[in-house]
């Protein structure tokens, strides 16, 4: 697993020709990727019958779920309300392509000793979709 994040802050950035300047403007991207974690199948221990107990096979026998990037953006715009105070307006987007991949397959292959688990196989959890965070953070 990887993070990569970087910000850049504007100091002179004007909205038309006449427009108001947007100093301090913050501008930020974020990228998180994946290589995948290995898919393993489980059986479930003869004595405390708890599914996900045994590993068949070895680590990873039924290979590794896909590769996964998320992009992620971020801006922050301060306002100054007096010299000692300023609220600054928050926006993050997370997942920005909307990429909802499956995370993890459901790898116990027995539900209790003996028993075969007919979601074997199946999604298990799916990486988050798109969504939003907007704030205001008063600062003094």
């Amino acid at each position: 697993m990887s993070n990569i994040y970087g910000s850049y802050t504007f100091s002179k950035v004007k909205l038309g020709g006449a427009g108001r300047r947007l100093n301090g403007l913050n501008v930020g991207l974020g990228i998180h990727m994946e290589s995948g974690l290995p898919l393993s199948e489980f059986f479930a221990h003869p004595v405390y019958l708890n599914a996900g107990e045994i590993p068949v096979g070895g680590r990873g026998k039924l290979g590794r779920s896909s590769f996964y990037t998320k992009f992620d953006l971020h801006a922050d715009y301060p306002i100054r309300l007096s010299e000692r105070m300023k609220l600054k307006l928050v926006a993050d987007f997370f997942n920005i392509t909307n990429d909802r991949r499956v995370f993890i397959i459901n790898q116990f292959r027995e539900s209790t000793q003996g028993q075969l688990n007919p979601d074997f196989g199946q999604p298990a959890a799916f990486h988050p979709p798109f969504y939003m965070r907007l704030g205001a953070r008063l600062e003094f």
